[in-house]
């Protein structure tokens, strides 16, 4: 990326320094990969910095074209801060752009001890789960006393988030919500994906597939989703459950269990963590989110854009997602779970393909990524003109 002075006139001139702290596969991580290659200008406005390691995500970024920094934090802590200050100071961007509580943190003040002002913040979670590390809960208490100051634009990816944050001490006017935005594959695509993949995976062309994508997470509640396909598997023979994501596989005990207990041998695919995850939704007639927890949940909006029928829990933004086009139900109620799922599965192939290509249009209407991407462009000429 050459350095070149910010503009407060056109978003095509401005370049963008993100500061992420991880690039492994995750929801923040994919919204930044997505945001970044959706741009047409991409290598040339984005360069990328990971407080961590390269990882996955980082990869494909750096096949494409754009600049990545792994900084290697967790072994160089000091060496690192000292790293990104320069590194800020030679590139001069624009606007630095931050995602995640320790790349809020870090890179906020890397870009203040740099010279730049124009720093947007990212928050990704609504709800603080428990778990998380005590240098997390001091980092997250820090933003938010730094929120008034440190940041002039604070980006929400969600409704839930942006309430979430308030009330943990966050500075409500400089929030703005920007949804995640998805790319609409071509139908005609999508076709040929589900035939290749059900031929793959071995799906007879009768079978209905009910699918989830989520890591092995107490947050997604696999255990839940199992419970209802033990429920539907004895009232439908021709159901079968796809399940996708890092740690669901044959080797996890727990779901292995669950998977004896609801005799669910050999109608349950555990599938693992897959790259091309896009394929898999394509082998889908079905799609479930049935998370206790979610700020925007990414997998939904994807599984929209390929066109399925959606049935979800009340989980962050979920509702507003999915809109009229799904089924919504209560966090953490296996049976009712399994009685929303097997409505979808008893209705015809073209109704479950209308409902489903309703949900497409709700995507390119409302969460499109052409959409996100000007609301980010606005944002970065905001905090450019706000820093002056």
């Amino acid at each position: 990326m050459k350095p070149r002075p910010p503009s407060q006139n056109s978003a095509d001139t401005l370049r963008v320094l993100h500061v992420i702290t991880t690039l492994d596969v995750g929801g923040a991580e994919v919204a930044l990969k997505k945001l970044v290659l959706g741009d047409p200008l991409r290598g040339d406005r984005h360069v990328v910095v990971s407080l961590k390691d390269i990882g996955p995500i980082g990869r494909d970024l750096e096949a494409a074209g754009v600049t990545v920094h792994a900084l290697h934090m967790q072994r160089r802590y000091v060496g690192g801060f000292l790293s990104l200050i320069r590194l800020i100071k030679r590139l001069k961007p624009s606007v630095v752009q931050t995602w995640l509580y320790h790349g809020d943190l870090i890179g906020g003040l890397a870009a203040r001890a740099a010279g730049r002002r124009a720093v947007i913040w990212g928050l990704h979670n609504a709800r603080f789960v428990r778990g998380q590390t005590r240098l997390t809960v001091l980092v997250m208490r820090l933003c938010a006393i730094l929120s008034p100051w440190l940041p002039r634009v604070i980006v929400c990816c969600a409704e839930a988030a942006r309430v979430a944050h308030v009330g943990w001490g966050y500075q409500a006017t400089r929030m703005r919500v920007i949804p995640n935005g998805f790319e609409l594959p071509d139908l005609r695509e999508i076709g040929a994906l589900r035939d290749a993949a059900r031929a793959e995976l071995g799906i007879q062309p009768e079978l209905i597939v009910v699918g989830i994508v989520a890591r092995f997470d107490p947050t997604k509640d696999h255990e839940s989703f199992l419970k209802a396909a033990a429920i539907i598997a004895r009232r439908n023979s021709l159901v079968r459950f796809m399940l996708v994501g890092r740690g669901v596989d044959e080797r996890n005990d727990f779901l292995m269990r669950l998977v004896r207990e609801g005799e669910l041998e050999g109608r349950c695919m555990l599938l693992g963590e897959r790259r091309e995850v896009q394929r898999f939704y394509a082998a889908m007639d079905v799609f479930c989110l049935c998370s206790v927890y979610e700020a925007f949940p990414l997998v939904l909006g994807e599984a929209m854009a390929m066109a399925l029928p959606c049935v979800v829990t009340d989980a962050g933004d979920a509702r507003r997602i999915v809109g009229g086009t799904g089924r919504i139900i209560p966090p953490g109620r296996p049976n009712e779970l399994a009685e929303a799922l097997g409505k979808a599965i008893e209705m015809s192939p073209d109704d479950r393909r209308a409902v489903g290509l309703a949900a497409r249009r709700r995507i390119e209407m409302e969460f499109s990524m052409a959409q996100t991407r000007r609301l980010f462009e606005q944002a970065y000429l905001d905090a450019c003109v706000s820093s002056d």
